[in-house]
């Protein structure tokens, strides 16, 4: 499975704090830099446009926040009133 994003900043954000030296401060900036555009062209690449609406399908996200598609659903459900109303249809 890939890392998410938050794997990536959890293992810089250590690397971060063990930093001795600019060069090496500098470098982990950088990686986190990549991987925040990296986020960002794989969400562009999961949203779809259905009838004029944006939509991501449940199983992208939840393979973009690591967990499965069933957790996911679950965790909408127990959460709902903290979501849009047109959240999902």
């Amino acid at each position: 499975m890939d890392k998410t994003v938050e794997d990536i900043i959890r293992i810089e954000g250590t690397a971060l704090a063990r930093a001795r030296n600019i060069h090496d401060v500098e470098r982990v900036i950088n990686i986190m830099k990549k991987a925040a555009i990296i986020q960002t062209e794989r969400i562009e690449s999961i949203i779809l446009l259905i009838r004029g609406q944006k939509v991501i399908l449940d199983r992208d996200l939840a393979q973009l926040y690591g967990v499965t598609t069933g957790n996911l659903n679950k965790a909408v459900k127990r959460n709902i009133d903290r979501f849009p109303d047109d959240f999902m249809f």
